[in-house]
């Protein structure tokens, strides 16, 4: 999987217009199936578990901002700065 592959779908996830707009089809149509997703709260969770755990959180968030996406292989490493009304956040997600 090259760079060209799989940062334009990250890049569209992360758009503050699919995030903050709560437009979970749009975010369902690019996560695939085999999505595995790690973080400093959950260890390599799948899809599913993802939009239960993860996908509500988006009501609250504001600003949704890549700082850094580095692709190697299948692995993809993301850092990201979000806010909403009551703070500011960065979180490193591989």
């Amino acid at each position: 999987m090259s760079n060209a592959d799989v940062c334009p779908p990250l890049k569209s996830y992360a758009s503050t217009s699919k995030l903050v707009d709560s437009d979970r089809a749009a975010i369902e149509a690019i996560i695939a199936d085999w999505f595995v997703f790690t973080s400093p709260l959950d260890n390599r969770i799948d899809r599913k578990t993802y939009f239960e755990r993860c996908w509500p959180n988006h009501r609250s968030i504001t600003v949704f901002d890549f700082a850094r996406l580095i692709v190697h292989g299948a692995t993809v490493v993301v850092t990201y700065e979000g806010r909403t009304a009551e703070k500011t956040f960065a979180i490193l997600k591989i």
